[in-house]
């Protein structure tokens, strides 16, 4: 079994609600208790995370691997970034020193990551974690890109931006700003390249789109209504909680949970 931790070293810059939002979904919330809303939503966003094994809102963050894994369905000694979605990585150090881009290859996936070790120094089995691995992961954190052109040929919509999206496939990104509003709103993406992604719709607007055009990689609405079930039914039964777990998780909660918990990898 993989033995690992991670360490955040540079958080994230926002929740994925903040109180308005929180105090709009709950109704009755007091001005006076935003320091306590503010508290709920952080707690309970750190809980879902460890729940459903996502980041859901974009940070840095440093993975620490006490070695490689080995698998018969895998062509090289690995280990398993659990930290999803990944959208980069930065730095692969082994013993304290930093690797070569062609020591390591990248195997992608909706639910982990895997970084394959093409090199042939052996780990440093006197140091705890020799593997380290400095990468973000996260969904969007709402800061728009600027799309160059937004092309059609039958259904499939092909987008080009100005600069690096870091963007991944399967993830929704949102659209704004065409004229022809058909291509607006939120997508399930698949990546072409650093600065192009596709799309499908089942409308035909004229193309190219036009109008000042910009895309944000965007936190699934149910990931933020999942967060805004659990403020709501902590902040209503703050000083209630029964002691039994099962029962400190609202109902739809638990479906969004079972919808985005990643359990079982590839491989």
């Amino acid at each position: 079994m993989q033995n690992d931790f991670y360490e955040v070293t540079t958080p994230a810059t926002e929740q994925p609600i903040d109180f308005p939002t929180a105090s709009e979904w709950c109704r009755d919330i007091e001005l006076a208790d935003t320091a306590l809303v503010t508290a709920l939503i952080e707690s309970d966003v750190e809980f879902l995370e460890s729940m459903t094994n996502r980041v859901f809102v974009k940070r840095s963050i440093t993975g620490k691997f006490a070695e490689f894994c080995l698998s018969p369905y895998e062509n090289y000694p690995f280990v398993e970034i659990r930290r999803s979605p990944l959208v980069s990585i930065s730095e692969v150090r082994l013993n304290g020193v930093a690797l070569d881009s062609s020591d390591y290859l990248l195997k992608e996936s909706s639910s982990f990551a895997r970084l394959w070790y093409l090199g042939s120094e052996n780990v440093d089995t006197d140091l705890a974690y020799p593997i380290e691995i400095d990468f973000v992961a996260g969904y969007g954190d709402g800061s728009a890109i600027s799309i160059t052109s937004i092309s059609r040929v039958g259904s499939l919509v092909t987008v080009v931006t100005s600069s690096a999206h870091n963007f991944v496939s399967n993830i929704f990104a949102l659209i704004a700003g065409a004229v022809e509003t058909e291509y607006n709103g939120n997508h399930q993406i698949t990546v072409v390249d650093g600065t192009t992604f596709t799309y499908v719709i089942s409308s035909t607007p004229s193309t190219p789109a036009t109008g000042t055009l910009t895309v944000e990689w965007v936190i699934p609405e149910l990931i933020k209504t999942m967060v805004e079930q659990m403020v709501l039914f902590h902040y209503e039964n703050r000083g209630d909680i029964s002691t039994d777990a099962r029962q400190q998780i609202p109902f739809v909660a638990k479906q969004i949970i079972k919808k985005y918990r990643i359990v079982n990898t590839y491989g």
